[in-house]
Parts: structure tokens; sequence; C-alpha cells
């Protein structure tokens, strides 16, 4: 088994909950960590044995950058379910959304949600 990793994928997006979040948008900070059944790439060298990184981007992208939402769970499972639909070669599919200097009323470095699909 191996673990291929895309970290630090950032965006700005209007998704919140507050009227601030909506009108301004926020910065989003977003890492999938997809867990492969086998290393067939590391002998073959060949794209099509492994999971295409732009592509997997892509379907982050459009999620991120697609219809504004209320919640970072909403995100995160969104994207998670269709990584995972997209690439049969990912076992399962970590995936962290950040939510940087959230509206809590104080500071606040970033707010975090990290789910696994499947679940």
């Amino acid at each position: 088994m191996s673990r291929l990793a895309l970290r630090g994928l950032e965006f700005n997006a209007r998704h919140g909950f507050f009227d601030r979040e909506k009108q301004h948008g926020n910065h989003f900070e977003v890492d999938a960590v997809f867990s492969l059944g086998s290393n067939k790439a590391g002998e073959s060298d060949k794209l099509e044995d492994t999971l295409d990184y732009a592509a997997a981007y892509s379907i982050i992208k459009t999620v991120m950058l697609g219809p504004r939402v209320d919640l970072i769970e909403y995100l995160a499972t969104q994207i998670a379910r269709r990584l995972y639909e997209e690439f049969n070669i990912a076992e399962k599919v970590e995936v962290s959304v950040k939510k940087f200097n959230p509206d809590l009323g104080g500071p606040c470095n970033y707010s975090e949600i990290c789910i696994t699909w499947p679940a």
C-alpha cells in the first residue's frame, strides 16, 4: 500500500455561515491524501497506473470555487466523495479543509475539518 498526498492547495472563496464570509470570502487550504491499493506506477512509471494529480486538483478546485456553501464539513465531504468516485485506485481518501481567520469574534488562525471517505 502507498499514500499519495496533495497538500496546501489554496483557494479564496465565499463559503461560510456568516454574512461577512458570504460577501467578502475567505482563504481556504485543502489537503487530500489517497491510500492506494498498489504501487504499480512505482514499477511501470506510467501515469495510468496511478492517480493523476492534475485531475484530482481539478475536482477540488471545482468544489472550492463552485456554489457557495455554509459549512466546511460539507465542502470536505463533497471533495472526498468526488475524489473517491473518480479514482478507483484509491482505497480511501482523507480530506482536510482549513478556513483561515474564521469569524469567531476573536483571534483564531483557522478552523479545520478532516474526514475520511468512505467513512
